[in-house]
């Protein structure tokens, strides 16, 4: 029996009991705030295993103090799952030893720090000064042995010490030694809250329990798949119904309309409420269990405000009605055993030889790929931590002149790719790093910031999507393709001897970043350099030639069979998301010139069948030296011109502005396939305005059913309205009639024909009579709709 058969029995009174029929008990249950966790008859259960309380030896060595495994656990949460950034510096009174110069420079403490970071091998830098103001001369160190001074000052790199931050500087060495092996298993592995949890699991120890109960988090923490409105929403209504006394507050609230999930995950804590003697200090716990403190709130209103259209995702998730669904990379990638393979053969050791040695033997190579799989079985080996490794990938840096920012271990990870083949010379290895959530959140700004609703021919017919969500961001880590980029950037950089070049009115994209400095000074995505007009755009593409361009880089034999050859034969970049969406995946075809009617006049695609929608599909972030450009807003310009004026060195790329011919989108196009790189695969959702509209409209017939329709909930209509307006965005806010006719096709109500019928529906609509329906009189005749009993259901 659910918890509405109970409201319908007892009615609303606060202090109903609880019956057979309920699904509340007497007493208080005990509740774990953390999503994935319960606490279950004096254990502690993780991902439905559960752990037990005695302490146990993680991987066969003695258990770390409890403080340090505690520690060590929030850490790890923190950099890999959080994204939290660990860079931070420590300061020592006194000098280095004398020993250890790598050079000396005068410059401020700040400019210190960053070169420092750029410094093979340095372990920090001294200074003969006290805080001072402006430029000294510094002392950088490749080794670190601190002597009292009171009149020196010396400046420690955390990540000198690894790759959890500060947690490295305070462990003895005997507990990161006993830790580091953790640490790589959870850099290296592709779900890493999950092998986080698995650790957790295996240490069972009082410590890890305690973590587990208690790691600091930065958001609200409701249950899963709830979002954070509909948790503000429920606590609202317990406190209504069961301290203030209004009768059928919370029944009428979990009743009205939400998904069977939330309400079976929210009735619990209603029971919980209802049990307790104290009432409202019992709705406090629960306030305090889900961290819906004033402060994180804030943080979810700010990422709610960032937000496309304002909807708050919800917890741990994108959006609450977009799955995750799985990786694009996880499949290309290597196994240790892979690797194994590899080191026997060529090194020439036989197969009983075991992984460590195996390992150490490739790790002294000289060979790139030997050391490359050296490095990837030591990880998985227990080799982790160990000064061979790091003098491995010191190397392995070197040698294959990899950006500094790389991660040789998911660099290591990466599949050998043999001899040249598409835009790439030679052989390369391929690899991919999983981004984190502040990277993602980053990239969903830039789609937000240059969403626009235009419909061009290039749509072949599809709806424009009312909201991009991204599910996912790798980082492409192609050795050779990145070695050809960087050459040609260095090559464009000298030919323009310091020539200023930009983006007439900026790239849209960068416009976003650079007004985004002005809130969060620290920039999330990589540097560009700006000497040679380096941007961040889009390409949009299908997941076959995102892994293909990521692999081979982009084809320029291939021009045109996706994205047409209006400017000539090159690469075509964007710099909104919604113009590259139109290239994803769905409908393909010839591309052509934009309509001369399309922009705010056409929001809609031609009249005739609609293709199959297709919800997921994938762009490309790519990093672009556009340097000297040329600018063109003809309409039909000279393809064959553009392409040899770039191609000779008198420019390096085009812009082809469409938006001032036709009100559509601004095109940039190099022709030069090592003017571009690849930098991000991006899996995102493509959520339309009509279907989600078909499910709110599907609940509230439900209600409707059931007697219990008011109108829509707070919820239903924040959602509505908030994707109101981008559906209306062509026209200001409002709809015409064609829009009109989608949603009602998503209801199952179109009129019988689209002239006589669809004129005499929009004019019943069009209340104020101005030949537009705005959002309220959509609510409006919608909740009227239901009202007058024209129900639907999915």
């Amino acid at each position: 029996a659910t918890c509405r058969h109970r409201r319908t029995t007892h009615g609303g009174h606060p202090d109903r009991p609880s019956t057979a029929m309920g699904c509340g008990t007497s007493q208080a249950q005990t509740y774990d705030p953390q999503p994935q966790q319960q606490v279950l008859q004096g254990q502690l259960v993780l991902q439905g295993q559960p752990m037990q309380q005695q302490q146990q030896r993680p991987a066969g060595n003695a258990p770390v103090p409890p403080k340090y495994a505690q520690n060590f656990l929030r850490a790890l949460e923190d950099e890999y799952v959080k994204g939290v950034d660990q860079e931070s510096w420590q300061k020592h009174d006194g000098y280095i030893s004398a020993d250890g110069d790598l050079l000396s420079e005068v410059m401020t403490v700040q400019e210190a720090k960053k070169r420092a970071n750029e410094l093979q091998g340095c372990l920090g830098f001294t200074l003969n000064a006290r805080n001072p103001d402006g430029p000294v001369e510094i002392f950088f160190k490749s080794k670190w042995d601190i002597s009292s001074d009171p009149a020196w000052t010396s400046y420690r790199p955390v990540q000198a010490c690894g790759h959890c931050g500060t947690f490295w500087v305070s462990a003895p060495p005997d507990v990161a030694s006993k830790l580091k092996p953790y640490e790589a298993r959870v850099k290296n592995a592709a779900n890493k809250q999950a092998e986080i949890n698995r650790i957790k699991a295996e240490w069972g120890s009082t410590a890890a329990t305690s973590a587990a109960l208690s790691s600091a988090v930065h958001h609200p923490a409701p249950p899963a798949g709830v979002t954070v409105m509909h948790a503000q929403s429920f606590l609202k209504a317990v406190e209504d119904e069961y301290v203030k006394g209004i009768n059928q507050a919370c029944g009428n609230f979990l009743d009205g309309g939400l998904p069977d999930s939330v309400t079976a995950a929210l009735d619990p804590f209603e029971g919980r409420v209802r049990s307790a003697p104290d009432k409202q200090a019992e709705i406090g716990r629960i306030q305090a269990e889900w961290r819906m403190n004033p402060e994180n709130l804030a943080a979810a209103a700010a990422a709610a405000a960032a937000a496309p259209l304002g909807i708050a995702p919800a917890a741990g998730s994108a959006a609450a009605f977009v799955e995750t669904g799985p990786s694009f990379a996880q499949e290309l990638v290597t196994t240790p055993e892979q690797s194994a393979a590899v080191l026997r053969a060529k090194l020439g050791l036989p197969a009983s030889t075991q992984p460590q040695e195996l390992a150490l033997q490739g790790l002294k190579s000289q060979d790139p790929e030997v050391k490359r799989c050296a490095l990837h079985l030591g990880y998985h080996s227990g080799l982790a931590g160990r000064p061979e490794l790091a003098g491995a990938e010191a190397q392995l840096r070197d040698l294959k002149q990899l950006p500094a920012d790389w991660s040789i271990s998911s660099f290591s990870a990466g599949r050998f790719l043999e001899g040249g083949l598409g835009g790439r010379t030679d052989s390369a290895v391929i690899a991919f790093e999983h981004q984190p959530q502040h990277v993602v959140d980053e990239i969903q700004g830039m789609f937000n910031a240059t969403y626009r609703k235009v419909y061009t021919r290039d749509r072949r017919g599809a709806p424009i999507p009312d909201r991009f969500v991204i599910k996912e961001v790798q980082r492409v880590m192609n050795d050779q393709v990145w070695r050809e980029y960087s050459k040609t950037r260095a090559e464009v950089k000298t030919r323009l001897k310091g020539e200023a070049c930009s983006v007439p009115e900026g790239a849209h994209t960068m416009n976003y970043l650079g007004k985004r400095r002005t809130t969060n000074p620290t920039p999330v995505l990589p540097p560009l350099d700006h000497t040679v007009n380096e941007a961040w755009l889009f390409h949009g593409t299908t997941k076959a030639a995102a892994q293909g361009i990521a692999e081979n880089d982009f084809r320029l034999d291939l021009t045109g069979s996706n994205a047409g050859t209006l400017y000539g034969r090159g690469i075509y970049l964007a710099e909104n998301a919604t113009k590259s969406d139109e290239y994803g995946e769905g409908p393909k075809g010839p591309a052509g010139e934009e309509q001369m009617e399309a922009g705010y006049e056409a929001p809609r695609p031609p009249p005739g069948p609609t293709p199959e929608l297709v919800r997921e599909s994938y762009i490309l972030l790519c990093r672009s030296t556009l340097g000297k450009m040329r600018y063109t807003d003809e309409a039909k310009p000279d393809a064959d011109d553009l392409q040899k004026r770039c191609l000779k060195g008198e420019y390096d790329s085009v812009l082809g502005d469409r938006l001032k011919r036709h009100g559509t989108f601004r095109e940039l196009i190099v022709y030069n396939d090592d003017l571009v790189y690849p930098e991000y695969v991006i899996r995102y959702e493509r959520v339309f305005f009509h279907e989600r509209f078909a499910e709110i409209y599907s609940q509230m017939s439900k209600r409707k059913q059931k007697g219990k329709f008011n109108g829509p909930t707070p919820e239903e209509k924040d959602v509505l309205t908030s994707m109101w307006s981008v559906y209306g965005m062509p026209n200001r806010g409002k709809i015409n009639k064609w829009q009109l006719l989608d949603l009602l096709t998503a209801i199952g109500q179109p009129p019988q024909n689209e002239a006589e019928d669809l004129d005499q529906t929009f004019t019943e609509w069009d209340s104020k009579k101005d030949g537009w329906i705005d959002v309220d009189e959509f609510l409006q005749e919608m909740t009227q709709r239901i009202n007058d009993g024209i129900i639907y259901y999915q």
